[in-house]
């Protein structure tokens, strides 16, 4: 879990997702190598307001699998990282 200041590390190949539990939270989410923002990029909208999204927003659409190979990134098999009966800071 993030704290204010702090620094998360999410080595390649290890299965990962985010959610911000926070109404105030803002962070950076950088990667290296780089290309995997041009997906994000690809895959935003224009945002009507400069403001944050309502709590009730529609989530983005899941990536397909031809999205997967053309970021450089592999959707893995198994439980979603974010799936409410892994505890937190817990391994599954």
């Amino acid at each position: 879990m993030g704290r204010k200041g702090g620094l998360i590390f999410v080595p390649r190949n290890t299965r990962h997702a985010f959610r911000v539990d926070s109404d105030t939270a803002v962070f950076l989410n950088g990667y290296t190598p780089a290309g995997l923002e041009l997906a994000v990029i690809g895959n935003a909208m224009v945002a009507p307001t400069r403001t944050r999204p309502p709590k009730d927003a529609t989530p983005p659409p899941n990536l397909s699998p031809e999205h997967h190979r053309r970021y450089g990134m592999d959707n893995t098999p198994g439980a979603t990282p974010l799936a409410p009966d892994i505890q937190q800071g817990e391994p599954s």
